[in-house]
């Protein structure tokens, strides 16, 4: 019974099912709601089917999508939505302006590792998902110098 359940699990989505799993047994709907890019790269090739819940259900994203790699990508900072990484443009950019506000709470996601958040923007926690820019002065790493 375990190593149907197992199966069902890791090879439903490569059968075309449009269910999401958990390893808890979950099951629900894949939401479609736009998935944050860079051009045509996917930031993550995973994502929660329900970001305002933690303990959501996780889908992969169909084989051979482009995804960005941020294991060699370059750190900067969050300008208006975009990872600065020259320090000299960062600084002549926050004497214009500087927004430190959130516009929502972040939901859940995988945007992110120990070097910090894959690019500078975000989806709203509420059922709406928005995708907002991440406040002026966080931490990035840029999805544009990162390999696919």
């Amino acid at each position: 019974v375990f190593g149907a359940f197992l199966f069902t699990i890791l090879f439903s989505a490569v059968e075309g099912n449009r269910n999401c799993h958990s390893w808890a047994g979950n099951i629900c709907q894949i939401p479609m709601y736009d998935r944050l890019k860079d051009k045509n790269r996917l930031l993550a090739c995973s994502y929660y089917c329900q970001p305002d819940n933690w303990n959501s259900c996780w889908f992969k994203e169909a084989e051979g999508s482009e995804c960005v790699r941020f294991g060699k990508s370059r750190p900067g900072k969050c300008h208006s939505g975009a990872c600065i990484t020259r320090n000299s443009t960062y600084m002549s950019l926050i004497k214009e302006s500087f927004n430190t506000a959130r516009k929502c709470e972040r939901g859940y996601d995988y945007l992110k590792d120990s070097h910090g958040i894959y690019g500078c923007k975000y989806y709203c926690k509420d059922r709406r998902r928005a995708i907002v820019n991440v406040p002026d002065g966080s931490d990035c790493q840029a999805a544009a110098e990162a390999r696919t």
